[in-house]
């Protein structure tokens, strides 16, 4: 191409007015030309490097995304599934042991056990729902994704 051809793409490249067919082709004739552009060589070769981004990098993004997504999925089954069964032994404790009192008591009327057993349910409501955490924020929240601050 020559210098004279280069150095009017290089001003217009400079001022941004290149197009990026015009960009490639001063790219190109730079790298394969004279010492004398050594510095926009040294220029293209850096943001040729700089702008590599690996090919998987989306996939490996969304397959963490989901990964921290079903372990956290699991580890909220398997708390809820235990704290469930904690409640419900809970309750037929409970239950129990407010029959076995009543009956070595003697019967207690429908509203006294009735009241018995709103507290018992109530203490296990208390004891099975998570802690609040006052400490943390909440950006974003749907059903599959949680982003929170502290």
């Amino acid at each position: 191409m020559g210098q004279k051809n280069i150095n009017p793409l290089l001003d217009k490249y400079y001022q941004g007015e290149t197009k990026l067919e015009e960009e490639a082709l001063l790219k190109k004739e730079i790298r394969q030309g004279e010492d004398l552009f050594q510095e926009e060589k040294d220029i293209f070769e850096y943001f040729e490097q700089e702008a590599y981004v690996p090919e998987n990098l989306e996939s490996q993004i969304f397959e963490n995304i989901q990964n921290i997504r079903n372990r956290s999925k699991i580890v909220r089954m398997a708390w809820f599934r235990y704290t469930s069964i904690a409640a419900a032994v809970c309750l037929f404790a409970s239950v129990f042991w407010f029959t076995t009192k009543n009956q070595r008591a003697g019967e207690l009327s429908q509203e006294e056990q009735f009241a018995i057993l709103e507290q018992a349910l109530f203490e296990i409501s208390n004891s099975v729902q998570p802690a609040q955490n006052d400490d943390v924020l909440v950006l974003f929240q749907d059903e599959n994704l949680e982003i929170v601050m502290n």
